[in-house]
């Protein structure tokens, strides 16, 4: 499993006691400038300081009950490393930032 379903995967059992399917999670990773970011699903004002462009990488789940989840990551494309993690649930972000420690 890698490091982002594993992350995916705890924050839920964590924060809602709801396991998920990751054989079904799809991720994406697109590079976005800061403008064209969506603040219905990305915590904007959280990444001011990140770099410009940022690439977002971002993965989507239906639960039991219905509920959708967007689980995204922002990435330093220099690095390649994480800065900051976000959960969305049915069009709302529930999370702005979720620990990024892998442990």
């Amino acid at each position: 499993m890698n490091f982002a379903t594993s992350l995916f995967s705890r924050y839920m059992m964590q924060a809602y006691d709801l396991g998920i399917e990751t054989e079904k999670l799809v991720w994406e990773a697109v590079t976005f400038f800061r403008e064209e970011l969506d603040e219905q699903v990305v915590p904007v004002a959280e990444l001011a300081g990140n770099p410009d462009p940022l690439t977002v990488c971002c993965a989507t789940y239906e639960d039991k009950y219905a509920n959708q989840w967007l689980f995204g990551l922002a990435m330093d494309d220099q690095s390649g490393g994480w800065l900051q993690g976000w959960v969305v649930r049915n069009g709302e972000i529930v999370h702005r930032n979720i620990p990024l420690a892998d442990d």
